[in-house]
């Protein structure tokens, strides 16, 4: 399944359009490497405005992940070189509640791919992927935040996956786009 880099574009911005712009709490921008592929992503977050409480400093929250992304092989002959990336993600985050200080986080979404064959050696078997992270971060409470973490792509979400995976590791930064006074997650 080949999709073009325009209809990925208008597939973000209908993405964007399903709730009220003044209800996106971030916006993104990630870059990574890995397996001879440069990737980057923009994405946009919507906060879940729920909050575990599980210790007395362990709370849990989420968001949902919206992202456009972007990858470029370092090398092809026969596949792709470049390759767009749609995907929404359901995220969740462990913190000690406070609006600044280090998090953890973990999510695994969906991905649309517009190729299915990057460089010479990445072959997927369907351009729809999992897509999960694992990765911390630090908080800069209203300033934003930012963090490294690691993503892997498969048609199957287990370690055990005989399927192709890509990997890479990120960084992102997040900033809020608006301020919300109080307790920022």
């Amino acid at each position: 399944m080949k999709l073009k880099s325009t209809q990925f574009v208008l597939l973000f911005m209908l993405a964007g359009l399903a709730a009220p712009a003044s209800a996106v709490d971030g916006v993104s921008l990630e870059l990574g490497h890995g397996d001879r592929t440069s990737m980057g992503h923009v994405g946009v977050q919507w906060d879940w405005n729920q909050r575990w409480q599980l210790s007395q400093n362990l709370v849990a929250s989420g968001y949902w992940d919206a992202s456009l992304g972007y990858w470029r092989g370092d090398s092809s002959t026969a596949g792709a070189r470049d390759i767009y990336d749609f995907g929404i993600t359901p995220v969740v985050r462990l913190s000690r509640g406070n609006p600044t200080g280090w998090y953890a986080e973990v999510g695994i979404g969906a991905h649309l791919l517009s190729e299915t064959q990057i460089n010479d050696h990445r072959r997927f078997s369907t351009a729809f992927q999992f897509g999960d992270h694992v990765g911390g971060g630090l908080r800069f409470g209203q300033r934003g935040e930012i963090m490294i973490w690691d993503t892997a792509f498969s048609t199957c979400p287990t370690p055990i996956s005989k399927s192709p995976t890509m990997a890479s590791i990120s960084t992102r930064s997040v900033f809020p786009t608006t301020f919300k006074p109080g307790p920022v997650p």
